[in-house]
């Protein structure tokens, strides 16, 4: 179920696996039961003040130096909770345990909290060489009202409720009309396409690339497990 008020199936938040190469299937993703998410963006600019820039006018200058550069984390804090986790494991001979099936059907199994946490410590414990462990990709669903042309999303206007918004996964890009340097775009060349809205809970969404900097967890003798994650947004590039 896709909403703005349920998210997709009551998730808001998910990591998926580098193996996850399906375009049609919610497999070789896990959903993270999210309490808050702090997006930051830091722009790297170098400023320098200018010499002698204040003696006439009384009032110093700085030049900026914009290389184009920028940092991008995102926080997330939550609760791991009893879940099922669906994986697919590729076209290898082993690939399959004893009642997996075909790499076509993947298998669903019911984990605990605590069993995620050990799981996805282990995931984190990996590299890019790993594609089955490695995750490369963070999903954030958010509600939405305008689409890629600054127009409305179909059956939306300005009197819609956020309850019909549309739910789109976030990421950098802007609205460029599907122009290579229009709209937002104008000065651009490439960059990430404007997502589109997410009309099936099994179906790709693509988030932000990067890797995991930090993943910690607290065991409290409760059924849940407590999280923090920490998320740089990058582009990985294997040795």
């Amino acid at each position: 179920m896709v909403s703005s008020s349920a998210g997709i199936g009551g998730a808001w938040v998910f990591i998926k696996l580098a193996s996850n190469a399906d375009a049609n299937s919610d497999y070789n993703r896990i959903w993270l039961q999210a309490e808050t998410v702090g997006i930051t963006t830091g722009k790297t600019v170098a400023a320098f003040p200018v010499p002698f820039s204040g003696l006439v006018t009384g009032e110093s200058l700085s030049l900026a130096l914009d290389l184009g550069m920028a940092s991008k984390t995102i926080n997330i804090s939550g609760v791991l909770v009893e879940q099922e986790i669906k994986k697919k494991f590729g076209d290898w001979p082993d690939a399959s345990t004893a009642d997996a099936g075909t790499d076509d059907e993947g298998i669903t199994r019911k984990m605990s909290a605590q069993e995620i946490s050990q799981l996805l410590h282990s995931y984190v414990d990996s590299s890019f060489m790993q594609d089955q462990q490695n995750m490369n990709e963070l999903i954030i669903i958010y509600p939405s009202y305008i689409n890629k042309h600054w127009e409305y999303h179909t059956g939306l206007d300005a009197n819609s409720k956020l309850e019909d918004a549309k739910m789109m996964p976030f990421n950098y890009a802007v609205r460029d009309a599907g122009t290579v340097m229009g709209l937002d775009a104008r000065g651009s060349i490439g960059g990430d396409d404007f997502p589109t809205p997410i009309n099936s809970d099994t179906g790709e969404i693509n988030g932000v690339k990067g890797f995991i900097r930090n993943f910690n967890t607290t065991f409290e003798g409760q059924p849940f497990v407590t999280f923090t994650l920490d998320f740089e947004v990058a582009v990985t590039i294997g040795f």
